[in-house]
């Protein structure tokens, strides 16, 4: 389950200031579902915004089974023990806003150069190798280890990892890395696994933020009163769940075909879908 804030940002003009980020969404991998929405309050610092609104979102969804992605920002102890507590699941980055654990990570996979490097006694990895979306020889190397486990003190840490991406857009070559860690066992995921669950976060963008943004135009919604804004923003992504969780992945196409034929809409809202979410 991925979770991940999102902005109206045709509303800004409005508000003379804030935060962009106006709501952090709880949506399904596979599925493409929203099942969590929590509103943002933005007259406030908007990392302290988005984590305030943490706990409500986490009680209102069942993580029994679930693995939660994110961001760097819900990368936090308490935050990790609350969604343990709950028996779910994460896999979490770790970016330099966390200097000391950045750095342990960075000592175990790539020591710099005068430093000793920490024993390595487990090192399973994955590579991918994919072309599409005007990128080319785009390869993503996870490597994941149970080294760390017991050096620094987590909420159920089960193994760490580095995922490092090299791959060429316009002529030029292009490189990320970086690293986390998960409360999954290897026995649970592998490094393919890992791998996979990281690659997914990235689907509530794909699939749901730009949907929204350049098919539903929420970008350009100028609604700004009240609570317009939210209740626009929950009908959008009921539209989506819905198209979704019947399967469709071209959504603009599917929007032109119900205007022409309202009643395959209705059937769409009422009928039955089942779903795993």
């Amino acid at each position: 389950m991925a979770i991940d804030g999102k902005a109206q940002r045709g509303r800004l003009r409005f508000q003379g200031g804030g935060s962009p980020v106006h709501a952090r969404t709880a949506c399904c991998h596979e599925q493409g579902i929203a099942l969590a929405r929590e509103p943002i309050d933005s007259t406030v610092e908007p990392a302290e915004a988005e984590l305030a609104v943490a706990p409500a979102r986490r009680a209102r969804v069942d993580w029994r089974g679930r693995g939660r992605t994110g961001d760097a920002l819900v990368c936090q102890r308490a935050l990790c023990r609350q969604v343990r507590d709950a028996a779910g699941d994460y896999p979490l980055v770790v970016t330099e806003n966390q200097p000391a654990r950045h750095a342990d990570l960075a000592r175990l996979f790539d020591p710099p150069p005068g430093v000793a490097a920490l024993p390595r006694t487990d090192r399973r990895e994955t590579v991918t190798l994919e072309r599409g979306h005007g990128r080319t020889h785009d390869r993503r190397h996870l490597v994941a280890s149970t080294d760390l486990n017991h050096y620094r003190d987590w909420p159920a840490v089960a193994q760490v990892f580095r995922l490092e991406r090299t791959w060429r857009e316009r002529g030029q070559d292009k490189r990320a890395r970086h690293y986390g860690r998960t409360s999954l066992p290897p026995d649970h995921a592998d490094a393919a696994r890992v791998l996979a669950l990281r690659r997914g976060h990235w689907q509530i963008e794909n699939r749901r933020h730009y949907t929204k943004d350049g098919t539903l135009g929420e970008d350009r919604s100028r609604t700004h009163v009240g609570s317009g804004p939210t209740s626009m923003a929950i009908r959008r992504d009921a539209v989506l769940s819905l198209l979704h969780r019947a399967g469709h992945r071209r959504i603009a196409r599917q929007l032109r075909a119900h205007a022409d034929h309202p009643l395959a809409a209705v059937a769409l809202v009422v009928g039955t879908h089942r779903t795993h979410a």
